[in-house]
């Protein structure tokens, strides 16, 4: 394991830069208690750093006294690409043999169960028990009821980091869920072309 301390004016930027000279594969952040009970639950480093990062994003919340280790993984999809990436990696942490992966679909008009079928076939033939789970009601508030009364260990989301997007994965849903889920989180933002920010200071 290799580390740095840089000292900078933004950490935003630094990651940023780091991350391209290294040629990361993926940017691992944490999102703190304190970021947790804030009206913006990432704030400016990430956003910005989910925003202008040439390869994946994965933030993960804290919640005390939470399990490490995950039986049962709960994946919200729309039908999008990023919800297929989520599940990706919830297939990688989800502990096997008799581990467990839900996708659910929440529409407040007509729900269809396109979506989570998608995402079960990322699970054919392993040794992971997928469900899906079709629903109709306030996106984030049936998301969270789902996560308590079943019991989950994890939530994942799935971002991505076109603008218009992201402004709705990270906007009120996600700052509903994150701030309020009784499990931890992992937001997983989908690389799908690399944009560079305008320099506004010099490191």
């Amino acid at each position: 394991m290799q580390y740095s301390i840089i000292a900078a004016l933004s950490a935003a930027e630094v990651i940023v830069e780091k991350s391209r000279d290294l040629g990361s594969d993926v940017i691992l952040m944490g999102a703190s208690l304190r970021s947790l009970r804030a009206s913006v639950v990432f704030g400016d480093v990430f956003n910005h750093v989910i925003n202008y990062a040439c390869c994946e994003v994965i933030s993960m919340s804290y919640i005390r006294g939470s399990k490490t280790r995950f039986r049962k993984i709960l994946v919200p999809t729309l039908g999008y690409k990023h919800s297929e990436r989520a599940a990706e990696v919830a297939k990688k942490l989800v502990e096997r043999p008799g581990g467990n992966v839900t996708a659910i679909s929440v529409s407040e008009g007509e729900a269809g169960s396109e979506a989570a079928e998608r995402i079960g076939a990322l699970f054919k033939g392993l040794d992971i028990e997928f469900t899906s789970v079709v629903k109709k009601g306030p996106i984030a508030q049936t998301i969270l009821h789902e996560a308590e009364t079943r019991n989950y260990d994890l939530l994942m989301i799935g971002a991505t980091e076109r603008s218009t997007r992201l402004k709705f994965i990270l906007g009120s849903v996600a700052d509903e869920i994150l701030k309020n889920a009784p499990v931890r989180v992992i937001v997983v933002r989908t690389l799908e072309y690399c944009s560079f920010p305008p320099r506004k200071r010099s490191l």
